[in-house]
């Protein structure tokens, strides 16, 4: 990727590059059709100059962006209106999620992951404004091995949300209300984490069919657990010996 591209690479809708240089010496490079972007084990940082022709294009509808240990902060994905999934998974501990993500009217899946066998108590991370800028047509929320320090009351705006993983993040030891207002939500996933208890409105969840409670604080599941009718599975070590009364 050296030299003058200009008219060249003009129909491309697929470009899946490992390894793609910190240093990119290709001059009129863009890629206006762009439909799917894969970058992984790169050293590339926000300020890299392949952002630009890669992020015009308005058909693009996947972008992944894995292992790139340099990449402190998110993109400006403003261009591309139509992005349906975003995956930024293995970068940096102290990624910043910046605040063009509540423009992807369109964005149905978002998994924003840390290095999580780095993941340091004191991290410098700065996520709340991600939970913030997420736009409502989210239909899956992956925020794994990430240190969420406040889950964010605009999160029950997410009316569509079915799917939610927070899988080893740093959250409250104490879920919110608002969590039972994620009426569509299908799937929760709560593991390695130090919760110590969920809140009766985990009740008013009542299309919840699976629930994942493993490596966490809470001793006991709420009587409120009862009124899920459509809960199919429930993963936990403690349900056994749980004084809730559920028995499905």
């Amino acid at each position: 990727m050296v030299g003058d591209f200009k008219n060249l690479l003009s129909k491309l809708i697929w470009l899946s590059w490992s390894d793609c240089p910190s240093e990119l010496n290709a001059t009129n490079l863009c890629l206006k059709k762009l439909a799917m972007l894969k970058l992984s084990g790169s050293n590339i940082t926000e300020n890299w100059a392949g952002w630009e022709p890669c992020l015009v294009s308005e058909n693009l509808k996947v972008i992944q962006i894995t292992s790139c240990e340099s990449l402190k902060r998110t993109l400006d994905f403003s261009k591309c209106l139509n992005l349906k999934r975003l995956v930024v998974a293995g970068c940096t501990t102290s990624l910043v999620v910046a605040g063009s993500l509540s423009k992807l009217e369109h964005l149905k899946y978002l998994e924003i992951m840390s290095r999580g066998d780095q993941l340091r108590e004191n991290c410098d991370l700065f996520v709340v404004p991600f939970v913030l800028s997420s736009p409502k047509s989210l239909s899956t929320l992956k925020i794994d091995t990430m240190p969420v320090l406040e889950l964010h009351q605009s999160i029950e705006e997410m009316k569509g949300l079915n799917y939610l993983s927070t899988i080893s993040c740093r959250i409250p030891r104490t879920l919110p209300d608002f969590i039972g207002k994620l009426n569509s939500l299908l799937v929760f996933k709560l593991e390695n984490i130090e919760i110590a208890e969920l809140p009766s409105s985990i009740g008013n969840l009542k299309r919840l069919e699976i629930l994942y409670l493993d490596k966490i604080a809470i001793r006991e599941l709420p009587r409120a657990i009862g009124m899920l009718e459509n809960l199919k599975r429930v993963d936990s070590p403690i349900l056994s010996k749980s004084g809730a009364g559920y028995s499905k």
